[in-house]
């Protein structure tokens, strides 16, 4: 069956009795009028192979990519000069912040404490059950302003950490299987990043809910609510911030 565009309603084809000579002589008008759409689709089919053999370092807006090279093997769609030298050197100013901070805390300067240690603890010490003096007591603390600085301290440590591993020691891994794409290398050390904080965070959070009070025991997480609640162990604490 000839396309719908083609079909011809019964009247009209019957009422057309031109002669052969008048249908040949229209069919180059005809096409001429089909070659337009070819040369549109021709068109297309250029500027999408154009568009294809642009080089991978232009982003979406046009703007080129800035391609870390090296180890790091990063990308960057920016061009902002601070978080292109941060992403840079992120190990190497984690590693002298830290190793600052321990220097004068190892030195016996008082500073550094408010960063290392968990501040904010309360002076009653009270047992699993809530009741001050009991056996198997643990101290508890409380929210304050120098979490922050506490906080800091661990996102300065994750960042140390996330660079010597993604960068240094995981593509490792790849290059010894025989993997030799860098995309692929980048991405394999990503999800493996991914796989070891979400795995080790899970059981960091487990043991710590299996400490607590409210281990398979829901009826304690109303009991002595609120007052009971803003004193906090330090697990449960560290682990929050």
């Amino acid at each position: 069956m000839p396309p719908l565009e083609r079909r011809q309603p019964p009247a009209v084809a019957a009422a057309d009795h031109r002669p052969q000579t008048d249908r040949i002589e229209a069919s180059p008008a005809l096409s001429t009028s089909s070659g337009e759409p070819k040369r549109r689709l021709r068109s297309r089919r250029h500027t999408k192979r154009t568009s294809a053999e642009q080089p991978e370092d232009i982003g979406v807006d046009g703007k080129p990519i800035l391609r870390l090279s090296g180890d790091k093997n990063l990308i960057l769609n920016t061009r902002n000069p601070v978080i292109i030298f941060l992403a840079k050197n992120e190990l190497s100013l984690s590693l002298l912040f830290l190793a600052v901070l321990h220097g004068c805390y190892w030195l016996g300067y008082q500073w550094p404490e408010q960063w290392i240690c968990m501040q904010h603890r309360t002076n009653s010490v009270t047992g699993a059950n809530g009741a001050a003096g009991t056996p198997g007591a643990v101290e508890r603390f409380v929210r304050g302003v120098h979490d922050f600085k506490f906080v800091f301290y661990w996102i300065v440590q994750l960042v140390a950490t996330r660079s010597m591993l993604l960068h240094h020691l995981l593509p490792i891994i790849p290059r010894a299987l025989g993997i030799g794409s860098a995309r692929k290398q980048r991405r394999f050390c990503e999800m493996a990043w991914n796989m070891l904080y979400i795995t080790t965070s899970w059981a960091i959070g487990y043991s710590v809910w299996e400490a607590s009070p409210y281990y398979m025991n829901t009826e304690n997480l109303y009991a002595n609510y609120p007052d009971e609640h803003v004193l906090m162990p330090y697990g449960l604490k560290w682990y929050y911030l």
